[in-house]
């Protein structure tokens, strides 16, 4: 359930996911930038760090991760939904999405990729990772124009969408698009196609969907991943058109 379709949820941002191709990156600049931990209710165990550059009409990134008071970059991950990295980059009126998986070059032990940036626009980076033997880590950076006012200065506004939205062949229904805050709730979604559940569905990235949460006011981060009810009542992580998605409160 890939697009840039959102959904306002009691301040946050739900978006579906998008893959992208990593590109050549040039030479970077060597000003590197601290990331800001932004999962919900995590607790940082690493200091991640980044670099821009403008290129060829994006922006060229690299990131680097440390152990805290080490000066020596990470060099060990842990896979987690098929991948050792997921970079979700959001622009500050949220009008653009991207889910990539940069290439990790074991000589700098560094992360790098080119995103698909403008001007004019400040671009939100959440670099996702498992160092190895650590928690889930979730760290936010600005990338693009420095001059663009803050989050706390644009507070973009967006009324709830619809219940159902199309995804290329498919239409897409969620039970709510306006849910209590600090209330856990759990969402129910069906994937249909022709007018039909379609059967037609595989898992994404280990999981049969993902959903991205991101506070506009505070930009902290959740990622969730949906489950699908079984004949027997079991909930389980397999392709299926019927889904169902716990939010925490």
């Amino acid at each position: 359930m890939e697009g840039s379709s959102h959904r306002r949820v009691s301040g946050w941002i739900a978006w579906g996911l998008a893959l992208a191709v990593a590109a050549p990156v040039a030479a970077l600049a060597t000003t590197w930038q601290n990331g800001t931990f932004a999962l919900a209710g995590g607790t940082p165990q690493i200091v991640s760090k980044l670099a821009q550059v403008p290129s060829g009409g994006g922006t060229a990134i690299k990131v680097k991760q440390f152990p805290i008071g080490s000066n020596t970059a990470i060099a060990n991950y842990d896979v987690d939904m098929e991948r050792t990295i997921h970079l979700i980059t959001v622009r500050d009126d949220f009008a653009t999405f991207e889910h990539s998986h940069p290439a990790f070059n074991t000589g700098t032990n560094a992360f790098v990729e080119t995103l698909k940036t403008v001007a004019g626009h400040r671009y939100f980076v959440y670099v996702e990772t498992k160092p190895k033997g650590m928690d889930d880590q979730v760290f936010r950076f600005n990338v693009g124009t420095s001059s663009v006012p803050t989050m706390g200065v644009m507070r973009p506004h967006f009324a709830p969408s619809a219940p159902t939205v199309a995804a290329g062949p498919y239409s897409v229904t969620i039970s709510e698009t306006t849910i209590a805050s600090s209330t856990a709730e759990t969402l129910h979604i069906s994937v249909n196609k022709d007018g039909h559940l379609a059967s037609d569905l595989g898992l994404y990235l280990g999981a049969p969907a993902h959903c991205i949460f991101i506070n506009t006011q505070t930009l902290e981060f959740v990622h969730l991943h949906a489950y699908v009810h079984q004949s027997s009542g079991m909930l389980m992580q397999v392709a299926g058109s019927s889904m169902s998605l716990d939010v925490p409160s």
